[in-house]
């Protein structure tokens, strides 16, 4: 009795191990996730769904490389996954390398004003960057399965996501696949549990403090409760959302095409040729979603179309109403201090770099980055920072000053790049709008010493 059970528990271990693997293999030839050259990376948390896929590359003879980030947000246990993953890449035959990066994630999001997460997010990715730069990876596998593609859906539909949001997971993304979408989330269980494979279990997943563990532990469980196929026939619509994303992308594609130019770091939107289109919102929409706008947002952004000025902000970007156009551009704040100049050199303020440089040559540029002009000694020292309100100038070759607000508005210059363009100034008063216009105070006379002005 005793061996007949064990050899039926021994079926059961090598049925489930087999229908997990066959599934995976067959959804990678499916959809064509790996050719023979590619060089595989693996991100790897050492949680189950990750450590799941390490062991079905090992059984499909797959050489791969793991990829680990510590992101040290959870003290000694974050040191303990690194150190799991390190033994466990010793274990494997087929892995090759396991690459790991350590960083502050709390310090990162504090520089750059963003929360955990999207800190996380950001160096993950850049980290897997790096390595398909360096030539260390072609591939890059996350192991997202149809469980995470669920939550992400209801996470998504929350937040009042569109089609793009509602088809949640994608299985490829560029250089990043995702074969272990052909799996259930009990199902890399079950297989972890019948091989008696160990894995670590981060503590932050019993906390309902995100959205996605309130989704994983509380709501969808009693859904299934009621409605046991309810995750499959989800799967499945979204796998229809996605079908019919793709078909709308492409239908779409020409018409935004049409609406939108790219200049260096600036995108610009026709407003008035978007306010013709049927649902224009939904074309906003398509273009905003991947600067973290959300729907709602482009339905208010269309609707004060014509409040020149007006300014919204996603978690990354923001969006000034400039006329018949509105400008995209990554969120700043300018929180630099004013530069103190004594004398000539090179003073950095934020991205702008000025050098000021004695001169016996009256040469006059072209390039209105470069100026050449006259300092008397009693001007220093001067100072290089951005606008404030009440700031003033008197242009080269007028008597009277004028307001910068109003020589911005006369040159069309938007509220964005008003913020952003750096001034060269004694006290209160601007002596260069540096790559615009000059001060009549900086006339070069005789006596005066000359001095050229550059703007990098």
């Amino acid at each position: 009795m005793y061996e007949g059970r064990k050899i039926n528990f021994m079926f059961v271990t090598l049925l489930i191990t087999n229908i997990v693997l066959q599934t995976v293999k067959s959804f990678i030839t499916k959809h064509q996730l790996l050719d023979k050259l590619d060089q595989i990376g693996l991100a790897i948390s050492g949680g189950k769904d990750s450590v799941c896929m390490a062991y079905l590359l090992e059984e499909m003879q797959l050489p791969f490389v793991m990829v680990h980030v510590n992101f040290g947000l959870r003290g000694t246990e974050s040191d303990a996954d690194a150190l799991f993953v390190r033994t466990l890449g010793t274990q494997l035959s087929y892995c090759t390398a396991v690459y790991t990066k350590e960083v502050d994630t709390n310090a990162y999001a504090k520089d750059h004003k963003m929360n955990i997460q999207l800190a996380a997010r950001e160096i993950r990715y850049a980290y897997f960057e790096e390595l398909k730069s360096n030539g260390k990876i072609t591939k890059l596998i996350t192991a997202h399965h149809q469980s995470d593609m669920v939550e992400t859906f209801f996470i998504n539909l929350n937040r009042q996501s569109g089609i793009n949001g509602l088809k949640s997971i994608p299985m490829k993304r560029d250089y990043i696949i995702r074969p272990l979408l052909a799996v259930t989330g009990q199902q890399v269980k079950d297989y972890l549990k019948q091989n008696n494979i160990t894995h670590r279990e981060d503590s932050s997943n019993a906390s309902d403090t995100y959205a996605r563990n309130q989704w994983r532990n509380s709501l969808l469980p009693k859904v299934v409760e009621h409605l046991p196929n309810f995750e499959q026939n989800t799967v499945s619509s979204i796998q229809i959302l996605q079908q019919e994303n793709e078909a709308l992308t492409w239908l779409v594609q020409e018409k935004i095409a049409a609406l939108v130019t790219h200049e260096e770091n600036t995108l610009t939107i026709d407003s008035e040729r978007i306010r013709t289109y049927p649902q224009g919102a939904v074309f906003l929409y398509r273009i905003l979603d991947n600067y973290e706008f959300n729907y709602p947002q482009c339905e208010q952004i269309l609707e004060s179309s014509t409040s020149t000025g007006a300014l919204f902000y996603s978690s990354t970007h923001q969006l000034l109403i400039n006329r018949k156009t509105f400008i995209v551009q990554k969120y700043k704040t300018q929180e630099f201090s004013a530069v103190a100049i004594d004398s000539a050199g090179d003073f950095t303020l934020g991205e702008h770099t000025l050098e000021i440089k004695k001169t016996t040559e009256l040469i006059f540029s072209n390039d209105p980055k470069e100026e050449t002009v006259g300092i008397s000694p009693e001007l220093f020292p001067l100072s290089l920072r951005y606008w404030q309100e009440g700031d003033r100038i008197q242009p080269l070759g007028m008597k009277g000053s004028k307001l910068l607000s109003d020589f911005f508005i006369d040159q069309k210059i938007n509220v964005l790049d008003k913020h952003q363009t750096p001034l060269l100034c004694k006290d209160d008063e601007v002596l260069w709008i540096c790559g615009m216009r000059v001060s009549e105070k900086l006339r070069a006379k005789p006596g005066t010493i000359v001095y050229k002005l550059t703007m990098k």
